[in-house]
């Protein structure tokens, strides 16, 4: 099924302004500010459309910082240079490299809603960048600060005790 279109008939100002932003931009971001035990969190909209790649989230960043961060992956996109599971990049944070990793399905619902109303099914895929310590050590390394790993859920898990969701699967009614 097609994705949304800003012409489209029935639309809120919300979800015309979402499907304006992809036409335009490229893509759209959204935040989701933290709540509780619920680290923030920024995602793309758009992107399998406008660039054929898939959507980007990020955790524990601060709006503007996310936000920022999402938008030089997408020129990093443009450029030639995507993203895909494993891959490590030192585009998007200075003196920091990131990791993309496939966020499994089963976060889909609970996370990222806009994107799933814009692409009207579950069928896109969708990467986490995951950023470091500043002695460079992803969530899952065991010396991490608790910090790093308490602000980014490792979402190419599925088990929310091993990707760090116990809490957020807890409070959505996983």
């Amino acid at each position: 099924m097609a994705s949304r279109s800003s012409s489209g008939p029935g639309l809120d100002a919300d979800e015309r302004r979402c499907a304006e932003d992809v036409e335009r931009y490229g893509l759209h971001l959204i935040h989701v500010a933290p709540n509780g035990d619920l680290p923030g969190w920024s995602y793309s909209i758009g992107l399998p459309d406008t660039l054929q790649h898939p959507e980007l989230i990020v955790f524990g960043l601060p709006r503007d910082t996310a936000h920022a961060m999402l938008n030089t992956a997408a020129d990093e996109i443009r450029a030639g240079r995507p993203f895909s599971d494993g891959a490590e990049t030192d585009a998007l944070l200075d003196g920091y490299s990131c990791l993309a990793r496939t966020v499994m399905p089963i976060w889909y619902e609970p996370l990222v809603g806009w994107a799933r109303w814009y692409h009207r099914s579950d069928g896109f895929q969708l990467l986490q960048l995951l950023w470091p310590d500043r002695q460079h050590r992803y969530p899952w390394d065991p010396d991490v600060i608790a910090e790093v790993r308490q602000r980014q859920p490792r979402l190419f898990e599925p088990d929310p005790d091993v990707s760090g969701m116990r809490p957020t699967s807890d409070s959505l009614g996983r």
